[in-house]
């Protein structure tokens, strides 16, 4: 649980801290059982697999006893697989690690082989998407059959790399650089730095791109002597280490330069021990640019007096711009580390804003990852009275400014419990991040929290950059100008352009803008929510295709009544309008009810291009039908229903049965402000004859019995009322069964 309930004690913040309001739904596995002391508690670094799904190192207990470490992963709903591993020890003991997964469905990382119970050490391992295991093959073994090999980094295809123990003459001799190519067990090991006289070496590939070209560290020996690590670059099938220059070395030949990662594009990152005239000032962040051994150092920004600092350049998107960290000083004075930003091509570095200092300015911040859209994540520490309270994970937008996410709303899945997000491990392009968080499964109760991992949609919203047609799915946050917005910012469709956007789950944004052109949203079953206002500028078209639904506060169209400019195609779908109280939506009523009558007469306001002669757009209050969900939306008294339906079908269930009937006449002879919920089929505000007769020409349309009486070549099934007389309200509620519409229910 947390006790933390006191107010934060911002002693030097260098950013106003902004409010959102959206909601973050934040996923973690399977959650631990602190009664029973059994499940999973975090122990490694968490990575995004694909969209929706996360992998994670994490402890298993069983009844309070710790079995070692497993590889798991779990979907943004919180399903969860333990992947297998390479069997336990006789208590039932096993360690597994993975580190490292592609979209296409691949894990990897090691598991420790048992063989009848013997620990015969760590064997690099791949995991398909079901979890199940294959062993990678190892360099050499001991003379009892022990060895270590991990794989530490996978590409797109499949590739991984890492390093695997060697043994001479069942001497272990260090460890070695290797690669594994995509769909085989063959190990290849690549080359060295050199070794010392008994054939001793370190090497490790920490990064390889979808071109194959791998990056790591290893040792250098010059006549024997270890002089130091150095970045290494592997070209793509070959083994050649080729060593990359640093920013110096020592008069023995001794330097420190070590990578991080490299892009796609071949740019290779990290950062180098720093020496001038044999004095070393620390380490900086640097570049090594594609097939390029020169070294190219980051601007710090800060040292101090000595001309002493630190930085490390931690992430590099495809477009060039690099994330890390550097420490700052005030004089002499260490301020703690800062996170940074590189762009693309350029060596000026640039200091991102943190949100909390102590009173004396110091912080430990840094960002350690960007996708393609910009869009950079990282931690810094936060205090509370002074002091160190807790780690937070932060969001970078591409214009610098900054979001804690825990200032977000966060929702846990599976329900219940509360989360401190502490670090972001993972990002991709669509924005799903995955990291490490303490999880208080009980608030104020006596549950302990513990180190959980989690994955969530990390979206912002701006503006729709692709009109062409491809790739084109919501969720694809290069789609947009600062990322996919799931964290319900705006989202901004500003083209003068026909295009279409789909839809391949539920997205939510917060205010929904269509400022020109032509947008189709490829709903299918699926919804888009904006929680505030659906606007579509004068001369913009909206068009939706699916019988999905389109859920807003509020809407706005260009034009004025009687002469919308502005046109909304809802088709198939469902317009839902969440009022927030009886008066804002009765307000709301006039100016809908004038849009849809424009709709019907003109191609302009809100219209269907879907409608048969059987069928009309339909306004619907739900304070008359008491649905709890429509479309699969959480829905209230408060909203407004607008859809395609039957004439006469007044509940809007796609058929014309007694339960309408009843509707009609509870409020038969209403003379003003009748909807079609209540009965009102012609849209002329009143409940009639000409309402009723609506009704019975489409009685039972949509129904079994008419199915049934269609079979028979029974046609023009219909009431036969005439327009007059007609019974009076007491009366026609004998003709009716019992009332059914009374009730709560949800509608699919």
């Amino acid at each position: 649980m947390r006790f933390t309930s006191v107010i934060l004690a911002l002693a030097v913040a260098a950013v106003v801290r902004p409010a959102f309001a959206g909601v973050l739904s934040v996923a973690g596995p399977t959650p631990f059982d602190p009664i029973t002391n059994t499940g999973f508690k975090f122990a490694g670094v968490a990575s995004v697999k694909a969209s929706g799904i996360a992998i994670a190192t994490a402890n298993k207990y069983s009844d309070g006893t710790l079995l070692g470490s497993r590889a798991i992963q779990w979907s943004a709903s919180g399903t969860t697989i333990e992947f297998a591993n390479l069997g336990t020890s006789p208590i039932g003991y096993a360690e597994d690690a993975v580190y490292a997964a592609n979209a296409a469905g691949t894990s990897a990382g090691f598991a420790r082989l048992y063989v009848a119970g013997q620990d015969l050490g760590r064997r690099a391992v791949r995991w398909d998407a079901t979890g199940v295991v294959t062993q990678l093959d190892t360099l050499s073994t001991s003379d009892t059959g022990v060895s270590s090999a991990a794989v530490y980094t996978l590409n797109s295809l499949g590739t991984a790399a890492g390093t695997a123990e060697s043994y001479i003459s069942g001497i272990d001799a260090g460890s070695r650089a290797v690669r594994w190519d995509a769909g085989t067990t063959t190990i290849t090991e690549l080359g060295n730095l050199g070794t010392s006289s008994s054939g001793v070496t370190y090497a490790n590939v920490y990064a390889i791109n979808t071109a194959g070209t791998a990056a790591g560290i290893a040792q250098k020996y010059v006549a024997g002597a270890n002089v130091g690590y150095r970045a290494v670059r592997w070209d793509a099938d070959a083994t050649t280490a080729i060593e990359l220059d640093g920013l110096g070395t020592l008069s023995d030949g001794s330097g420190d330069s070590r990578v991080n990662t490299i892009s796609d594009a071949g740019i290779i990152i990290g950062y180098s021990r720093k020496y001038v005239n044999g004095v070393a000032l620390g380490f900086r962040a640097v570049r090594w640019d594609p097939g390029a051994t020169a070294v190219t150092e980051l601007d710090s920004l800060y040292t101090g007096t000595t001309g002493v600092t630190f930085a490390s350049a931690a992430a590099i998107n495809d477009l060039g711009t690099i994330v890390g960290y550097c420490r700052k000083y005030a004089g002499n004075t260490d301020l703690g580390s800062r996170p940074m930003r590189w762009n693309a091509g350029s060596t000026t570095a640039i200091e991102l804003p943190v949100l909390q200092t102590n009173s004396s300015g110091w912080t430990d911040a840094a960002a350690s990852l960007v996708n393609n859209a910009g869009t950079a994540v990282g931690s810094a520490v936060a205090f509370v009275n002074d002091k160190i309270s807790d780690q937070h994970a932060l969001v970078w937008l591409p214009d610098n400014s900054v979001i804690d996410l825990n200032d977000l709303n966060i929702v846990s899945t599976p329900a219940g419990g509360t989360w401190v997000l502490y670090t972001v491990s993972s990002m991709n392009d669509d924005g799903w991040i995955a990291g490490a968080g303490e999880f208080d499964p009980d608030g104020s109760g006596p549950l302990a929290r513990y180190s959980r991992p989690f994955v969530a949609q990390l979206g912002l919203g701006g503006n729709w950059l692709n009109t062409s047609g491809n790739n084109n799915a919501w969720g694809h946050g290069n789609n947009w100008s600062t990322g996919t917005p799931a964290i319900q910012l705006d989202a901004t469709f500003n083209a003068i352009a026909t295009y279409n956007v789909l839809l391949d789950k539920d997205q939510s944004c917060r205010n929904l803008s269509i400022s020109g052109g032509h947008v189709t949203l490829l709903l299918g079953a699926h919804a888009l929510i904006a929680s505030h206002a659906l606007t579509i500028a004068p001369g913009a078209t909206l068009t939706t295709d699916g019988d999905g639904a389109l859920c807003a506060a509020s809407i706005t169209l260009g034009g004025t009544p009687g002469s919308w400019s502005a046109k909304l195609d809802l088709a198939q779908a469902a317009l839902i309008l969440r009022a927030a109280s009886p008066s804002e939506k009765a307000a709301r009523l006039p100016t809908l009810l004038d849009q849809l009558q424009c709709g019907k007469a003109t191609i302009t306001g809100i219209t269907s291009s879907s409608l048969s002669p059987d069928t009309t757009l339909a306004l619907a209050d739900n304070a008359d039908l008491h649905y709890t969900t429509f479309r699969g939306q959480v829905v209230d008294d408060n909203s407004l229903l607008i859809t395609q339906a039957l004439f006469g079908d007044a509940t809007l269930d796609n058929k014309v049965d007694a339960l309408d009937l009843n509707l009609l006449a509870a409020r038969w002879q209403q003379q003003t402000n009748a909807l079609w919920s209540a009965g009102d089929f012609t849209g002329d505000g009143k409940v009639d004859a000409l309402d009723l007769n609506l009704l019975a020409a489409h009685w039972q349309s949509g129904t079994s019995l008419e199915s049934a009486l269609a079979s028979t070549g029974i046609s023009d099934f219909q009431l036969s009322l005439p327009l007059s007389p007609i019974p009076e309200p007491a009366s026609l509620g004998l003709l009716l069964p019992p009332l059914l519409f009374c009730r709560r229910r949800s509608h699919f």
